[in-house]
């Protein structure tokens, strides 16, 4: 498997209020959502700190739940605040899916293969440009 260069991770905040802001949810849950959308998480823990800091800061709240069984989860609801924010978050998104559509755009303009290296300059002993000196 390759590294991904380019990571859903920083979209988290703006996703979980956008999910919550849907449906309020457990953390469990809202994992299972956020898979559906290609995150890659191995477990609750991310989102459970990520809901935390969202708490935090007044954009989300949780309550205890009557469980059907097991533990007690907490559910997680969008505040006042925290509709604010995911509005702002819906805007800066639009900005960042222009700069994705020109990324992509220029992506299938370049070449299929990288071009091929400029020949050493003469007398270079097959270095290029100058050397360096301590």
């Amino acid at each position: 498997m390759r590294n991904k260069l380019v990571q859903r991770r920083p979209f988290l905040p703006g996703c979980l209020l956008l999910l919550v802001g849907e449906e309020p949810g457990h953390g469990y849950e809202l994992t299972e959502r956020l898979k559906q959308w290609g995150f890659d998480l191995t477990g609750p823990g991310p989102v459970y700190r990520e809901l935390r800091l969202l708490e935090e800061n007044g954009l989300v709240r949780s309550m205890w739940s009557a469980p059907q069984s097991g533990p007690v989860p907490r559910v997680y609801e969008l505040t006042d605040e925290g509709r604010d924010a995911l509005d702002g978050a819906a805007t800066d998104l639009l900005d960042i899916s222009r700069l994705l559509d020109d990324f992509q755009a220029r992506h299938r303009r370049l070449p299929s293969s990288p071009p091929s290296p400029p020949p050493p300059l003469p007398g270079s002993g097959g270095r290029r440009g100058r050397s360096r000196r301590s």
